[in-house]
């Protein structure tokens, strides 16, 4: 019923979730079996009650095969219907901490997984048992060709003589797991199989087998290895209802619209010579998610963009065509300023990013995918990089994917964020402080009694360095937990407006050694994060940040967007005074031609007098 891969107990914490979501496709297959079942016997008792009868003998012959098909599907139903209830049951039961040596629990579960494979297993030889019967309707010969074909196949898929299977029938992998294991080894006391293995082996649904006489093979794991397993349970239940915060949904909205021009001024500036033809931009309209025409655009943002005609080719016609504007010019070259300025700071970003990573090696796709968020110049691997040799080297990799790696740094770098302003406050109070998060929560949210003394004991735990090396520390452990949450303090600290959208993070997860379930820490730490859903997507947020909406922990890189968006500001104001004195000149011709009207009607009405 499962295979058991050992190479799946490197990583528990990731495997648990394999667990729950191989068990959920398993619940899905079975729901299928379960809906087919039932849709096929619904149309043999239409097809039964609506045959007309012939003779008393033909009818009753007909109505044996029917009922006899109709008693398959039905018990197949029944099968696939406990088969859902069983795996239903079990993949709440993985996730239940339980004390440690309660072995009887975890045989509970082993059980349980048992009596679902078998009902799936029974569920399926109602559907092969019922394929003869359905051709018994054809007559005898067929039905029996069909059996005589099903037992050959069936010999096949039950018996196998692959090494494989013999392997898995002799024990072999209990041998393989033994010797896999080398963290800590069971007592030597202890030499029965313990149903504990269940629950690491349900990281590995892989296949189910359809012989229903496969049962699930029970060896006692490793004691600590079982430690981490109930440990992770126990985080998995620490949730906290997600509650919206108005103020930050706020800051991220009021974004929405230089972003958006942002985007469109890249896509300009990215074409050879930075021209492109209005014709040409207006196709990309829907990639760029713009929802007015390309001219409306350009009309609505004056400051950005100049028009002007010219030809595609040598004999072609005349057509217009989109360039930056001066005001825009003269933001590009502030833009080069701004960065020259803080050179520093972009080569200290990129080392943090670099030393959180493991290997302190990072793939250059990534960073280049992440360069607006924390500020980096778009041509950086060129401009920068090249300068610092004793910092970054540039090395090629597999599939020819290039990689940026970490040659040296200085040991300031090494401080995170927490860990200065500790160090700043000792300087002012004379008191040695220990870095610390800022867990607070706005005004109208709280969290329950169980998880405010959760959060209290884990505040109370030591700080750990988000540049150390955390390959010593165990899976799922509180000392990890501890970790990853600086981890995603530090690159949320590290950003430009101090948030980050999730998936994006979650290209890192595997370089900074992040859980599979990482995005759950944002909402289990709801004092030092949030997620916004706005626009569509999720957002981690730095609250400390953030003081009602304003971003007041200031990157000095931010003088470029705050120029950006005056410039749009100052556009938008000329665009709305040309509207405003166009409105004023059509009101001043409509009373013009009014009076002129109303003189006209006198002047005829005097003559007629």
């Amino acid at each position: 019923m499962i295979t058991n891969v050992p190479s799946s107990l490197q990583d528990p914490e990731k495997n648990s979730v394999l667990a729950v979501q191989t068990l959920r496709n398993n619940l899905m297959a079975s729901t299928l079996l379960a809906t087919i079942a039932i849709t096929l016997s619904s149309l043999i008792s239409a097809v039964v009650s609506g045959a007309s009868q012939t003779t008393a003998l033909t009818y009753t012959l007909h109505t044996v095969k029917y009922f006899s098909i109709l008693v398959c599907f039905l018990l197949a139903f029944f099968c696939s219907m406990q088969c859902v209830r069983y795996y239903a049951h079990v993949s709440f039961l993985i996730n239940v901490p339980s004390p440690q040596g309660r072995a009887e629990y975890i045989q509970f579960v082993a059980r349980q997984l048992n009596r679902g494979s078998l009902f799936w297993s029974l569920g399926l030889r109602a559907f092969y048992f019922a394929f003869p019967l359905l051709l018994w309707i054809f007559g005898p010969i067929a039905m029996f060709a069909c059996s005589c074909l099903m037992s050959f196949l069936l010999y096949f898929l039950d018996f196998s003589s692959t090494p494989v299977s013999k392997n898995l029938s002799n024990g072999y992998l209990h041998k393989y797991n033994s010797n896999f294991d080398v963290e800590s080894k069971p007592d030597s006391g202890t030499q029965k199989q313990n149903p504990l293995r269940v629950l690491l082996m349900l990281f590995n649904l892989l296949n189910k087998l359809t012989s229903s006489n496969t049962t699930i093979p029970l060896k006692s794991p490793p004691i600590s290895r079982v430690r981490v397993l109930l440990q992770y349970a126990s985080y998995s239940q620490l949730k906290v209802h997600w509650r919206k915060d108005r103020h930050l949904d706020s800051a991220i909205q009021l974004d929405k619209k230089w972003r958006l021009c942002s985007k469109v001024v890249k896509e300009v500036l990215n074409e050879p010579n930075q021209v492109i033809p209005l014709r040409y931009l207006e196709k990309r309209r829907h990639r760029l998610k713009l929802n007015v025409k390309a001219k409306t655009f350009i009309n609505q943002n004056p400051f950005l963009f100049d028009i002007y005609y010219d030809r595609i080719k040598p004999n072609s016609e005349l057509v217009p065509f989109v360039r930056p504007s001066n005001f825009l010019a003269t933001l590009l070259d502030d833009e080069k300023r701004v960065f020259a300025q803080n050179e520093l700071l972009i080569v200290e970003k990129l080392c943090k990013l670099l030393m959180m990573a493991k290997n302190n090696v990072i793939s250059v796709d990534k960073l280049v995918h992440v360069k607006r968020d924390f500020g980096f110049p778009t041509d950086f691997l060129s401009s920068i990089v090249p300068k610092y040799p004793n910092y970054f080297r540039l090395v090629r990799g597999d599939e020819e994917k290039s990689y940026l790696e970490l040659v040296s740094c200085e040991g300031k770098f090494a401080k995170s964020v927490l860990m200065r302003r500790a160090e700043e406050e000792e300087s002012l109070t004379g008191i040695r402080m220990r870095p610390s998060f800022d867990w607070r929560l706005p005004r109208g949210f709280y969290i329950q009694k169980g998880m405010r003394e959760w959060v209290r004991d884990w505040m109370e735990l030591p700080y750990i360095n988000p540049y150390d090396d955390a390959s010593h520390l165990e899976s799922a452990s509180r000392e990890m937990e501890k970790r990853m949450v600086g981890v995603l303090h530090e690159l949320l600290s590290l950003s430009l407006l101090k948030r980050i959208p999730v998936p994006i993070i979650g290209k890192f997860s595997e370089d900074f050694r992040l859980s599979n379930a990482f995005a759950s820490a944002f909402t289990r730490h709801s004092g030092i994060f949030y997620i916004s859903l706005k626009g569509g997507i999720k957002t981690a947020v730095l609250r400390e940040a953030y003081k009602d909406g304003v971003l007041v922990d200031r990157d000095p890189l931010l003088v470029i967007k705050d120029k950006f968006v005056e410039l749009l500001e100052e556009g938008w104001k000329v665009r709305m005074e040309e509207l405003r004195l166009r409105r004023e000149a059509v009101k001043n011709d409509m009373e013009s031609l009014v009076a002129k009207d109303s003189d006209i009607q006198l002047q005829e009405s005097d003559k007629q007098l």
